[in-house]
This record gives C-alpha cells, sequence and structure tokens, in this order.
C-alpha cells in the first residue's frame, strides 16, 4: 500500500511540476485574416462612382479620362480575435494582381486611414473588369465622400497618415506581398487595442504616370487564393495569476510572505498588488486561501530567485490544513 501511494505521489508531482514549467507561459501566435470590406476610389469630383461590390479593386491612374483616372483602394480587416494588450511580432498582406497595363513593377504604399467608409455593393454596369466604377449609392465610399451622400471626407482622395506604413514593388500579374515594417506593426498594434480606430489602410502609387493602376482581387473574387489576406504573428499578454502578488510569474513563498504583511488591509477589490485576490476588498483569509490553490514556485520565476519554503508558506499549508479539519469535524457532527 505504501508502495502504491508513493509511486502515486510520484506521478501526480512530476505532472504537477510540468504543468508549473508552462502554465503561464505566452507563445507566440500567428493568424490569418480575410477582408472585412474593400472598395474602390475612383477619382470624380461630385463623388460619382463607386465599385464596392466588384471582385477586384484597384490603385494607380488608368488610361481613361486624363483629369479623372486616379484609382485608390481601400481594405480593412476585423482584429477583434487578437486580445488588446498582446505584442505584435510581424505583419504582412498579401493581394494578387489580375489585371494591368503596365509593362513593369511599380511602387506602391500603404497608409492609415484615418476616418471610417463604406464598402457597398455597387458594380460596373457596363465594363467586366470594373475600372470604370458605377454610379455611386448612398452608404458607397467615393472619391469625396466617406458614406454618401451626406459623410465626406476632410480632402477629396480619402483621408490617411501621409506617412506610409509600408512599400513594395507591385509586379504586373500574381501575388505579391507587403513585409512585416515598423509601420504596419505599429498600425496593427493600435487597431488592436482600440478597434474604435481601425479604419484599415489605403492602397495608392505615385499617380504621377497614366497606365499603371493595377487590379486586385477582392474579398468578393471567386478565387480564394486570391484574395487579400493578412498574416500577424503576436505574442497574447500574459494573464497575471491570483497569488502572484510581486507578479513575477510565480506563486510562491515570496508573495505568501507579502500577503501575510497586508493582511486585514482594506483595499481596493482585486488589488494584486497588495494580496487582495477574492474581489471583497480585504486581504484575509479568501486570499490565503487562492493563494495556497494556486501555489507554483516553478512557474516562470527564475532559478536564483525561488526562495525556499519559509515560515509564510508553513503559516499559508496550516491554514489549509485547519480549514480541512474543521471541514471534517463539521461533516461529523452533522
Amino acid at each position: 500500500m505504501r508502495k502504491t501511494i508513493a509511486a502515486r505521489g510520484a506521478t501526480l508531482a512530476m505532472a504537477w511540476s510540468c504543468w508549473l514549467l508552462t502554465a503561464s507561459r505566452s507563445e507566440a501566435v500567428t493568424m490569418t485574416f480575410g477582408a472585412a470590406k474593400d472598395a474602390t476610389l475612383y477619382e470624380s469630383a461630385t463623388g460619382a462612382l463607386s465599385g464596392g461590390g466588384e471582385d477586384g479593386f484597384f490603385a494607380g491612374r488608368t488610361v481613361q479620362v486624363a483629369a479623372e483616372d486616379a484609382r485608390r483602394a481601400l481594405i480593412q480587416f476585423n482584429l477583434s480575435s487578437i486580445p488588446a494588450g498582446s505584442t505584435i511580432n510581424s505583419v504582412s498582406l498579401r493581394l494578387s494582381v489580375l489585371r494591368t497595363n503596365a509593362t513593369s513593377p511599380r511602387a506602391m504604399t500603404l497608409h492609415r486611414l484615418l476616418g471610417d467608409w463604406g464598402e457597398g455593393t455597387t458594380v460596373d454596369p457596363d465594363r467586366p473588369n470594373g475600372g470604370s466604377g458605377g454610379p455611386a449609392a448612398n452608404g458607397d465610399a467615393t472619391w469625396i465622400h466617406q458614406f454618401r451622400p451626406g459623410d465626406l471626407w476632410s480632402t477629396a482622395g480619402g483621408d490617411f497618415s501621409a506617412a506610409a506604413s509600408a512599400t513594395t514593388n507591385v509586379p504586373t500579374s500574381g501575388a505579391f506581398t507587403w513585409n512585416t515594417s515598423s509601420g504596419l506593426v505599429a498600425d496593427v498594434l493600435g487597431w488592436v487595442n482600440d478597434p474604435t480606430s481601425n479604419f484599415g489602410w489605403l492602397i495608392k502609387d505615385a499617380e504621377n504616370t497614366a497606365g499603371t493602376s493595377r487590379r486586385f482581387a477582392s474579398r468578393e473574387n471567386s478565387v480564394a487564393n486570391n484574395r487579400p489576406l493578412l498574416t500577424i504573428d503576436f505574442t497574447p499578454p500574459v494573464v497575471r495569476t491570483p497569488g502572484d502578488v510581486n507578479n513575477d510569474g510565480a506563486v510562491n513563498a515570496v508573495d505568501a510572505a507579502l500577503l501575510a504583511a497586508a493582511y486585514g488591509t482594506t483595499t481596493t477589490a482585486n488589488n494584486f498588488d497588495l494580496g487582495e485576490f477574492s474581489g471583497d476588498g480585504i486581504v484575509g483569509v479568501a486570499d490565503l486561501a487562492i493563494l495556497q490553490r494556486n501555489f507554483s514556485p516553478l512557474a516562470q520565476a527564475s532559478p536564483a530567485t525561488v526562495p525556499e519554503p519559509g515560515s509564510a508558506l508553513l503559516a499559508v499549508s496550516a491554514m489549509a490544513c485547519a480549514g480541512v479539519v474543521a471541514i471534517r469535524r463539521r461533516r461529523r457532527a452533522g
């Protein structure tokens, strides 16, 4: 019997140690996102054109009416699945060129948009490629409107950061990528921590040469592999463990000593820095029980800083044992 108990104890100890070594770690995660919306701003002084329902969207200059031949692409992604407080490690955006009149690569830039906009469902009724746009409907983004007819951009052609978040040479066909940059990382970090600021990016080129526009596959494109794809590598924030008073990633004798020093103190609810974990606003028995339950000296703590169990830990253990004895006595009495 003793050998069986000892073997079970050794197995539990090993499992516990393995859990402690991994429980508080935060590993990097890579996620991909399809576009939530995309559209084209067709140059038009009256905001007459849009094309948010097309299976392609455009950036650059066309070979059409010289005075109104610029095209700017808008794209936005829903990043709500990335927790606030995450560290953004890298960001890349892949698009696919479906058509262009150009014969050589062209530099194009991503700019953080400063205002919201409407995608709409408008399509070009006359041209299968959508390069001319269709009659803008209410709610569409146009060259002068964020949402037609009432909400106007501050500047015709869209409100966006003058500084490019990323630049890449766009080929004449096929997939290409804006690789990670400090600007893209900063944009995504800002959107993750404040989703209300996430209006996406505007894509443009220098707009100084006719015939350079590209038609990119939009999110409505029938070929899934051609659709826009945003790839983000991030590290989620480490969730602080109840019982970790000094926030070093381990619940150990140091935390027990700190809690003991503050025992009986009235404070704000869930003030982990003082040892209040139960939410009742008093550092007391409930907090000692939480600390004892989460006691994990190996998790995240440096070996050089892990203390040997001392009087504070023994006090916590004694409290837990006393609680067990009291429960047993009540059960017997009942």
